[in-house]
């Protein structure tokens, strides 16, 4: 029998952004199943749509979390490479921050809905959502330029 050994330690490049792309995975995860819930308590088949409020909320919820994953994955990784681990955290965590203020306000009942609540959401995701991309395009731009530096210093 092998004995599995855990005692690895990965460096915070690829620990952090980890962190931040597994909690947005894992939000996905829970907005497909309020989804699922909703659609059988509604009694909504799979493919089908429906006009009801509160189906509308949670598909929106889930669909926009979806929607975002491919943007921030990669740009929380090429961020903490290119730019700081230490900052793709922070500016990665806002963005799940930013995610579970969405899902706060679309959890409520209607007349509970915050448009501060609502606003601090749009401006934490877009914000950080803007910052790791370019950031990660501008850890990119001086990477390159740094490189043809180097090749044409002789």
């Amino acid at each position: 029998m092998t004995k599995l050994n855990f005692n690895w330690v990965f460096p915070d490049s690829f620990v952090f952004p980890a962190l931040v792309a597994s909690s947005g995975m894992a939000l996905s995860i829970f907005y497909g199943y309020k989804l699922c819930t909703v659609r059988e308590k509604l009694s909504i088949k799979a493919p089908h749509l429906s006009d009801e409020p509160e189906f509308k909320k949670a598909a929106h919820d889930y669909h926009s979390t979806h929607d975002s994953l491919p943007i921030v994955i990669p740009s929380v990784f090429m961020f903490s490479h290119l730019i700081s681990p230490n900052w793709s955290l922070i500016i990665g965590s806002s963005w799940v921050l930013s995610r579970l203020c969405y899902c706060c306000n679309f959890c409520c009942k209607k007349e509970n809905e915050n448009e501060v609540v609502k606003n601090c959401h749009y401006m934490l995701n877009y914000v950080s959502q803007m910052a790791l991309v370019g950031g990660s395009m501008f850890g990119l731009a001086v990477s390159l330029a740094n490189r043809y530096k180097l090749l044409h210093s002789k």
